[in-house]
């Protein structure tokens, strides 16, 4: 009776850490398999994994039936418009007239409703007829020091996802997305200057530069929408050693203030490394 007890203790925690082992898959790993987003060798070893582990097998049939629920009671369509409307704006004061950023949902909620939002990712972008960038487009991702930047982009009237900005013209109305690859942990801000000088703040909402993990291809939780101002848009990303206020990484920005070289360790004199890209602007139609 102790023994059995014993076990069934075991069995428990391990439903609660959901893992047995070291093959267990986590939870991530097990949305990734029920979205199709483990293929090959990978994929068919989650699978079978899966068959043979009544932790994971438990774990795999909940978020089956979660997503079965989900789709049987929610009007998706209708939450996804009530979701944008509640977008928090970031404070005119700090962006550009006409210039909106939002807020996104969080990982979790956003990818519930299966990328209506802006939940980019890098896939072919059908033929556009707008003029393509100027010879010497600039590369998919802006790298420095070990600190990358990656461009997705929503475009206007386009369905669902976005995709990865390959250096095409953007219009106004166009939404896009960063990505950031960092080597350690910072502070991060995503600015932008405009052909005339003027500075905008893309990320973070707050005032102060965000925290973002050591990581590769972290999707910050923003988006902006483009408007018909005059291009081409240069996006500064800033990674910094420790909180800065955005006001001041607005000012080091500023006409006349130094700047540091694309691949910079620093912005004026704010210990900060510099990540550059352009956001090519197609004029909009009169």
């Amino acid at each position: 009776m102790e023994t059995e007890t014993t076990g069934e203790m075991k069995l428990a925690e391990a439903y609660a850490s959901r893992r047995l082992g070291r093959e267990c898959l986590s939870d991530l790993q097990l949305d990734q398999l029920a979205l199709g987003e483990l293929g090959g060798v990978e994929g068919d070893r989650a699978r079978l994994h899966v068959t043979q582990c009544p932790v994971c097998e438990a774990a795999h049939n909940r978020l089956e039936e979660e997503r079965r629920r989900f789709s049987r009671e929610v009007d998706v369509s209708q939450v996804a418009a009530a979701i944008l409307q509640a977008s928090h704006r970031v404070d005119e004061g700090v962006l550009r007239r006409g210039l909106r950023s939002w807020i996104l949902p969080s990982a979790v909620t956003a990818a519930a409703f299966g990328g209506l939002l802006l939940l980019a990712r890098p896939v072919a972008r059908p033929v556009d007829p707008r003029p393509a960038a100027e010879a010497g487009a600039e590369a998919v991702r802006a790298k420095g020091g070990g600190f990358a930047l990656a461009t997705y982009v929503l475009y206007a009237g386009q369905e669902q996802p976005g995709t990865l900005h390959l250096g095409e013209a953007l219009r106004a109305g166009d939404r896009v997305q960063f990505r950031v690859t960092a080597p350690r942990d910072s502070y991060l801000a995503v600015l932008s200057v405009d052909p005339q000088g003027e500075v905008s703040v893309f990320h973070p909402p707050g005032p102060e530069a965000a925290f973002v993990p050591a990581g590769r291809d972290l999707p910050l939780g923003t988006a902006v929408e483009l408007d018909a101002g005059p291009g081409p848009e240069t996006v500064v990303a800033l990674f910094c050693d420790e909180p800065r206020l955005v006001a001041d990484l607005v000012q080091a920005l500023a006409p006349g203030a130094p700047s540091g070289s694309a691949e910079g360790p620093h912005v004026g004199r704010l210990p900060c490394t510099e990540v550059r890209t352009r956001l090519p602007k197609a004029p909009s139609p009169p």
